[in-house]
């Protein structure tokens, strides 16, 4: 149940699902792109905060990766967004987020620093260096080149599926893959519910 107090009352809100408003995933990447706060990426894998968005759609040879995220010491994660009215919000979004990781595996540096620049107009280590509280002190770009390029190498990346709800059998896949040995990458999926708010 989730509460909302507001001029002395208290009221319920009610989860909706976001075929029955305007919303949709457009506007849900655009959101997160904005507001990467919003992913609890730091109760996931602490190491993979602040975030700047490094692109929206970034292009690789897997296809567009709806947002990707960058870290001041290099770590990236990668989000699909997919709503619940979507029928690739089963199973073959696991399959399209691995895609991506294995693509951006291939990536050098200087390649994967190009996507970005395609999709920002900036390059990696500016936006990187932008969320710094104090980037003299706390950005070294080679230490930051070295340590993405030792992720792209590594597949070492956090894959996120977001949506305003998770579909049956795509959280069992994801427990699965998680649960393999061997993997670099953590999957995890996230739920974003929209509430309605009544005036």
């Amino acid at each position: 149940m989730v509460l909302r107090a507001s001029g002395g009352k208290v009221e319920e809100l009610t989860a909706q699902r976001l075929e029955h408003t305007p919303f949709n995933e457009d506007a849900l990447q655009k959101l997160l792109a904005e507001h990467p706060e919003l992913l609890p990426v730091r109760e996931i894998e602490p190491a993979y905060v602040p975030l700047a968005c490094a692109g929206r759609e970034v292009d690789t040879r897997a296809g567009p990766i709806d947002l990707l995220f960058v870290t001041p010491t290099g770590n990236l994660v990668v989000v699909e967004t997919k709503l619940w009215r979507n029928a690739e919000a089963r199973r073959s979004v696991v399959a399209q987020i691995l895609d991506y990781a294995k693509a951006l595996a291939r990536l050098s540096y200087r390649e994967f620093d190009a996507l970005v620049v395609k999709a920002t107009g900036r390059r990696l280590a500016d936006l990187a260096r932008g969320i710094c509280a104090n980037p003299e002190e706390e950005f070294d770009e080679q230490e930051f080149v070295d340590a993405v390029t030792r992720n792209l190498r590594a597949c070492r990346l956090l894959l996120l599926i977001v949506g305003e709800g998770i579909r049956e059998g795509v959280e069992e896949l994801t427990n699965l893959l998680q649960d393999s040995g061997g993997r670099r990458f953590s999957l995890a999926l996230i739920e974003l519910p929209l509430y309605r708010l009544e005036k």
